[in-house]
């Protein structure tokens, strides 16, 4: 007889056939009309939840798994039918959650979900709408959420809007626009990411390139009001830091390489009824050290004139005056208060710039005064009052001049007075009108005259006069010629003039 062997362990199956059969159902064709269709449904169910309705392929060893293809066919004339996955409806719980994902991969990317519009060839190309549906009487409407995935060790996804590029016409326009309420407007907000370890993300708004004309506009700005608010505020800000300088703000027009580099301009709007807005510049304050520095600098011309820096009030109205210009240093508690300085800059080869103070004319009334007050001391001597004429190192130096203007057809020219103040126990100040020494050549001349005059008045007079005093002796009038060392003392010449 035929000895039988022992089963041996069942060989794994390989696919050394042809694959295996394709079911696909089909409804009947319509030769003049609509043709058929195909349901796939499950039964309604009683207490119970409905069956659950799979569409699947199966699994691979070592290739590919099965695509799921939902598509409808293609259309002669018509438009192409549409293809709708809706979740169903509750009516005491919360409605079932319609969720698409990608497959996962344990060595490589995970998949992707791509969401295409149709294709136009001879027109527009189809739409895409990604919406929450509207909210009930009682309830809010669903959030619209776009969000990359976390990560352990690489960087997470990117989040992308973008219109894409058009060869003949404009780009597509992005509109982020948040909805109205009664209560109040929803608000918008770009926040980049955070970051434990290094610096937080960037917030770029940038307008696109024009390559052949302008570039395009940045404009921020919010909305008008109503008939009783006020409209909303504008604001540019770094963050806080604890440790580190906060953030740089800065706002710059670009640099251009043929034209000109264009202005930076602020403005505050105006106001029918009330005050105009103002605008404010301060720098940051320090607990420890110095406060920050206000630096405004006109531009540098490397080949010809720097730029001007022009800080004016505007003119005034009907019935008004012109705003007050005031340039000031803070007070100081224990320290000295700061400088305030006007000055031009120095120049290489050409001559130093001139500085004016001028007072505004009046055409109805008397004109501006100038004046100059050093600061007053409580507990010791006040400030002085120094004007001098610039040193010239190779040749003179130049002049001071004090006078005052000329008069008008029936008025007199202005009075120039030269006197120190009051005292209450010490002594006054002296008044001393002297020319300098000289090393090698000549002294200065010191000339006291009075006017001349052409009608039947007689000129005028020179009067010199010492103080009185009132428990002793009144002041000496000295007129002395000056000591000569290596040759004969000065004289005093003292005579009228001839008729």
């Amino acid at each position: 007889p035929t000895r039988l062997r022992p089963p041996g362990p069942p060989s794994p199956r390989r696919n050394i056939l042809p694959p295996a059969g394709t079911l696909r159902p089909h409804a009947g064709g319509g030769a003049l009309f609509s043709s058929g269709s195909v349901c796939i449904l499950g039964m309604d169910s009683g207490e119970g939840s409905g069956g659950r309705l799979l569409f699947s392929s199966g699994t691979a060893s070592s290739g590919n798994s099965g695509r799921v293809a939902l598509s409808t066919g293609i259309a002669t004339q018509g438009s192409g039918g549409a293809i709708r996955i809706a979740a169903g409806s509750g009516t005491s719980g919360m409605s079932v959650i319609l969720g698409a994902a990608a497959g996962r991969s344990a060595s490589t990317s995970g998949g992707t979900v791509h969401a295409f519009s149709g294709e136009g060839t001879a027109s527009s190309s189809g739409s895409v709408c990604v919406l929450a549906a509207n909210g009930g009487t009682n309830g809010v409407t669903g959030r619209l959420s776009f969000s990359s995935g976390t990560t352990r060790v690489g960087n997470s996804g990117s989040v992308y809007f973008g219109s894409c590029y058009s060869s003949t016409a404009r780009g597509g326009s992005i509109v982020l626009a948040v909805g109205c309420g009664s209560v109040s407007g929803g608000g918008c907000s770009l926040d980049s990411g955070c970051s434990s370890g290094y610096s937080g993300g960037n917030v770029i708004t940038e307008a696109g390139e024009g390559t052949g004309s302008s570039g395009g506009v940045v404009v921020c700005v919010s909305s008008n009001t109503g008939a009783s608010g006020s409209s909303g505020k504008l604001s540019f800000s770094t963050g806080s830091t604890r440790r580190g300088n906060s953030g740089i703000l800065t706002f710059g027009s670009g640099a251009a390489t043929e034209g000109r580099g264009n202005n930076v301009f602020i403005s505050v709007g105006t106001g029918t009824s009330a005050l105009g807005g103002g605008i404010l510049a301060l720098p940051g304050r320090a607990v420890a050290l110095s406060g920050g520095l206000l630096s405004v600098s006109a531009g540098e011309g490397t080949v010809t004139s720097s730029g001007s820096i022009t800080v004016k009030v505007t003119n005034g109205g009907v019935g008004g005056s012109s705003g007050r210009l005031t340039f000031s240093t803070g007070s100081s508690m224990a320290g000295n208060s700061g400088w305030l300085t006007l000055g031009t800059g120095t120049a290489s080869g050409g001559h130093g710039g001139t500085m004016g103070i001028e007072a505004g004319s009046g055409s109805s009334g008397s004109a501006a005064h100038i004046r100059i007050d050093s600061g007053q001391s409580a507990v010791s001597s006040g400030g002085f009052t120094n004007i001098a004429s610039g040193e010239g190192s190779s040749v003179s130096s130049g002049a001071v001049t004090v006078k005052g203007c000329n008069s008008g057809v029936q008025g007199s020219s202005g009075r120039l007075t030269f006197s120190s103040g009051s005292s209450q126990s010490g002594n006054i100040g002296a008044v001393l009108i002297s020319a300098g020494a000289a090393s090698s050549g000549q002294a200065g001349l010191v000339c006291i005259s009075a006017g001349s005059s052409s009608d039947t008045e007689s000129g005028l007079s020179v009067h010199l006069c010492t103080g009185r005093g009132i428990l002793t002796s009144g002041g000496a009038l000295f007129l002395e010629g000056s000591e000569g060392t290596c040759s004969s003392s000065g004289y005093l010449s003292l005579g009228s003039t001839n008729s």
